[in-house]
């Protein structure tokens, strides 16, 4: 809500028509009514709350209290250089996690093609079997993956029955996964 007409006309002559911040008055400023504790920060609209500023110095002083201190350049330099730094580490790392996530996944997909019984240099693991393993490296490290692989060949064998077999590998890691214990 806005201060009154009367208010501000209050106000300013509480305070002698003069920026009580700076010490200049009209004609050479514009006045303002301003608040001590913004309405942001919870000021209200009382007279005890309000005093005479210009321009200058309310949009200057926004809606900090006069008493805040600026943190100085040297600090905020010293942050900012941190927070770059740290950001630098985290990429580094996930640049290291996705390398071991690749290197993972080739492990794994020499295995499922050896038991498929292909030639490596001539096929790739399926897409959607890729993905799957994806999602079981964020739980399971690589060589439960490949024991999982070979338990799965050794009960129906992925070159007789590939798509029963492939689901009774997914179904042992989301088993291991959720901490349950996978029949076999």
């Amino acid at each position: 809500m806005s201060i009154s007409t009367r208010t501000r006309f209050e106000i300013f002559k509480r305070d002698n028509f003069t920026c009580q911040y700076c010490g200049r008055h009209p004609p050479q400023i514009i006045l303002h009514c301003d608040h001590i504790l913004a309405v942001s920060k919870g000021g209200s609209d009382e007279r005890i709350n309000l005093l005479t500023s210009c321009m200058d110095c309310n949009l200057g002083k926004s809606n900090k209290l006069l008493g805040e201190k600026i943190e100085p350049l040297e600090n905020q330099i010293q942050l900012e250089t941190e927070r770059s730094e740290q950001v630098k580490r985290y990429n580094t790392f996930l640049k290291n996690q996705r390398k071991a996530v690749i290197q993972s996944l080739q492990e794994i997909s020499d295995k499922y093609i050896l038991l498929i019984g292909e030639n490596p240099s001539e096929w790739t693991m399926p897409e959607d079997v890729q993905k799957s393993c994806r999602v079981f490296l964020r739980s399971l490290p690589s060589e439960i993956i490949v024991e999982n692989l070979e338990k799965a060949d050794s009960r129906f064998g992925f070159s007789y029955h590939a798509k029963r077999t492939k689901l009774y590998f997914y179904g042992i890691c989301w088993k291991m996964i959720k901490g349950e214990s996978p029949c076999l």
